[in-house]
This record gives structure tokens, C-alpha cells and sequence, in this order.
């Protein structure tokens, strides 16, 4: 059984999961993805100052994101599910959620929610891949009560659209 370290990006974490030979899973909720870029780079370097194989460093992703059929139809569903789970969670705490705009900002290519059509996450997905090499990724959809069909649907396009250009571009089998 393969056992990674979860990390939400503290530099700590990083050394930690070295330290104790384990694949790197980073939990990423927003930025931009050169800035996580920063850990995968940090990740590799010390595992390799380590001494440990090359081939067992691992990194995963799991950021917040949806597909469908068209970047609008994406954008619109999740904002508004995932604005009410924020507004909830964040209200238990007694802090506000930031505006559904300041989270929409978050969607774009230069932010870590990875939200559009297939197209889009493929590119998404490739392009934080070219900057750390990241093995897995995750895309938390099922968020504020979005109906199953809708998340569904977005694991359908996930495995009949994204994965299979992922793999052309990559060669992986």
C-alpha cells in the first residue's frame, strides 16, 4: 500500500515527507501554480540531496475543481455550489467567505481552481505537470450540495475527455 504525506504547503511539511521517504500530497485551495511550483521544486531537490531513488519521489495535487461541458457552464455551476460551501464553512468560524467574484478570480488559468471543459482542465492539468512533474491529481467537485448527477457527469468527461489527452501527451499508457 502506498502511504503519502499530506501537506497544505508548509515548508515543513516538505522537509517531512523527505525526511521520511514518502510521496508528497499537496491540499491546495488557492494561489497561483507557480507558487506551489515552489514546493515540487523544493520536494525534488531534497529528495535528491537526500540520496533516496529518484524514481519513488512522488508528488500529488488535490485542488477544488469541476469540468462540464463548456468553461461557462463549468464556472457557473461550481461558483455556486462551492460559494456556499465556503460561506458555511467559513461561518462556523466566524469568518466571512470571500465574494463569489474574488472566488470566480480563482478559476482562471493563473489560480489553483481548476474549473472549465474538458479542454481547459487538460490544459490546466498539463501545465502544472510541465512546472513539478506531479504523478496524481484530485479535483474536489461534490461541494455545497451540488446534485450527484452534475458531479457525475463531470467524472464521466474527466475519464473520456481529460484523461485520455492527458495520456496522449504524455505517453503514459
Amino acid at each position: 500500500m502506498k502511504i503519502w504525506l499530506g501537506t497544505g504547503g508548509s515548508p515543513d511539511s516538505v522537509s517531512r515527507a523527505v525526511e521520511l521517504g514518502l510521496p508528497m500530497f499537496l491540499g491546495i485551495l488557492g494561489g497561483t501554480p507557480e507558487h506551489w511550483a515552489r514546493y515540487g521544486h523544493a520536494y525534488r531537490a531534497a529528495w535528491d540531496e537526500a540520496g533516496h531513488p529518484a524514481e519513488q519521489a512522488d508528488i500529488a495535487v488535490a485542488v477544488h475543481g469541476f469540468v462540464a461541458e463548456s468553461d461557462a457552464q463549468a464556472r457557473s455551476t461550481y461558483l455556486e455550489h462551492e460559494h456556499r460551501m465556503m460561506a458555511e464553512g467559513l461561518a462556523e468560524l466566524g469568518r466571512p467567505a470571500p465574494s463569489p467574484a474574488d472566488r470566480a478570480a480563482q478559476y482562471g488559468p493563473d489560480g489553483m481552481v481548476f474549473v472549465g471543459s474538458p479542454d481547459e482542465i487538460t490544459d490546466r492539468i498539463l501545465h502544472l505537470h510541465g512546472l513539478f512533474g506531479h504523478t496524481r491529481q484530485i479535483l474536489q467537485m461534490d461541494v455545497g450540495g451540488m446534485p450527484q448527477r452534475d458531479f457525475l457527469h463531470a467524472i464521466e468527461l474527466l475519464g473520456t475527455k481529460v484523461l485520455p489527452q492527458i495520456r496522449a501527451e504524455l505517453a503514459w499508457p
